[in-house]
């Protein structure tokens, strides 16, 4: 006869490990084991694991309910504290579809219990659920201030795995606050103690973490061997949403040196993972991304069709505002400059409320000031250009700094324009950044460009 007990043991050392079919298994032979012995404090602790793994697994849905039977037996039996942890988890549950008041209602319920209660350990969990949801929210520093009480309170613990989760949270909050070297150091330090214990879904967080601020900054072979490491573990432990997102990186990494089919073929996977999740605003903004690749590589009809199916999707969905600048940005490649001015006042008016976020403001400027240079107001497109360029130079971030740059020229004077756009596929080739390099080659091949003040073609 089977021990709960031991079942209990093993899906957590499953989930730890990163082996969420394992842990769906255990939890399940603890379920049956736990009702053999009406053992229900064990029954609920069970249907909750099993809520954790088919949560990483995919399957909202049948997390949500795993979740609301588990609460049910918590309450049967009196167990407040049961009962604010499974609050806690469906609250998790509902962030990760974007259903942030539901999720804050939870939290609330959550919080209500564990004051009266006192837990401690209840609190450090809600602290990193919290701090996820003001980061959604854009409330940077709140997140802020719940991810560094969460570190805080598991190293006075020595909880190791705590300490890397909150590591993580912190470092994805200081990227959004374009503190770079202040994330990539928390990310090191949760890689570093993710990769000693084991933790293989930290540890991937983490490492994709540092990819995307290579990225950010240009540095496109580190991310690509960061991925390669990590898309493999991933695909292992079977969380998809995860998987995605590694995949997301992937496909911005090939894009930025030029290997449009291979971008392509990462992009179409991811997007067939968030389908298969019913996660609408991941997949709009991953047909955003194959979109801009159909452009890239001169297929302007598939990405008109992608473009139509994108306005259908953000009819369902809310846009960030950096998808809502790249969506602008595609209406105006294509010759759409009524939807590029109004989808680009979208995604200013997105912003307001929320912490200033320095890549999606830099995106939000450089696109706004094509969009003025196509309207005919240079000088304006020119002074914005300018600003964004040197933001983007202080805060290290080549690759928008080459945009801004790119802008510039592609609505620049003659002889001057084609000397800048010289300079920038130079930069651009010395950093692997071969789409970019590409772009302004194309410049320097134009006809001479008309005289300051009008539009050039292009």
């Amino acid at each position: 006869d089977s021990d709960p007990g031991v079942d209990l043991i093993a899906a957590l050392l499953a989930a730890r490990r990163g082996d969420f079919a394992r842990s769906l298994a255990e939890a399940t032979a603890m379920a049956t084991h736990a009702t053999a012995r009406r053992a229900n404090n064990l029954l609920a602790a069970a249907t909750s694991l099993q809520g954790d793994a088919v949560l990483r697994l995919g399957d909202h849905d049948q997390a949500r309910r795993y979740f609301a039977e588990a609460r049910q037996i918590y309450e049967r039996i009196g167990s407040s504290g049961g009962m604010a942890a499974t609050f806690n988890r469906d609250a998790g549950a509902h962030i990760s579809r974007d259903q942030l008041d539901e999720a804050e209602r939870l939290l609330n319920a959550a919080d209500e219990i564990v004051k009266r209660i006192k837990s401690q350990a209840l609190a450090a969990e809600i602290r990193f659920t919290r701090s996820d949801l003001a980061r959604q929210q854009g409330r940077l520093a709140a997140a802020r201030a719940e991810a560094d009480a969460a570190i805080a309170a598991a190293r006075a613990l020595d909880d190791q795995s705590q300490t890397a989760r909150g590591l993580n949270l912190q470092a994805s909050v200081l990227v959004l606050e374009a503190d770079y070297r202040g994330a990539r150091t928390s990310f090191d330090a949760s890689e570093a103690i993710a990769r000693r214990i084991g933790e293989q879904a930290v540890f991937t967080t983490a490492v994709n973490g540092l990819a995307g601020i290579d990225l950010a900054q240009g540095h496109v072979a580190d991310a690509r061997r960061r991925l390669a490491e990590i898309i493999p573990v991933d695909r292992k432990t079977g969380d998809k949403n995860a998987l995605a997102l590694r995949l997301a990186n992937l496909s911005a990494a090939f894009g930025m040196q030029g290997e449009l089919g291979e971008a392509v073929k990462v992009a179409s996977e991811g997007c067939a993972i968030h389908e298969s999740l019913a996660a609408k605003k991941a997949l709009a903004s991953c047909h955003l991304r194959l979109a801009q690749l159909s452009l890239a590589d001169g297929r302007r009809e598939d990405a008109r069709t992608l473009i139509d199916r994108i306005v259908t999707e953000r009819g369902a969905a809310s846009m960030p505002p950096s998808d809502l600048a790249r969506l602008a940005d595609l209406y105006l490649a294509i010759g759409d400059a009524k939807h590029a001015s109004s989808t680009i006042a979208d995604a200013r008016r997105a912003l307001d409320g929320r912490a200033a976020v320095s890549e999606q403001t830099l995106a939000i400027a450089i696109t706004g000031a094509r969009i003025d240079a196509e309207s005919g107001r240079i000088a304006e497109a020119r002074r914005d250009l300018g600003r964004a360029k040197s933001e983007a130079e202080r805060l290290g971030l080549l690759p928008l700094a080459l945009e801004a740059r790119l802008a510039a020229a592609e609505y620049g004077a003659g002889g001057d324009a084609r000397a800048e756009a010289a300079g920038i596929e130079r930069d651009a080739q010395q950093a692997g950044l071969h789409l970019i390099a590409g772009k302004a080659r194309a410049i320097t091949r134009q006809r001479p460009v008309p005289a300051s003040g009008s539009v050039a073609q292009k």
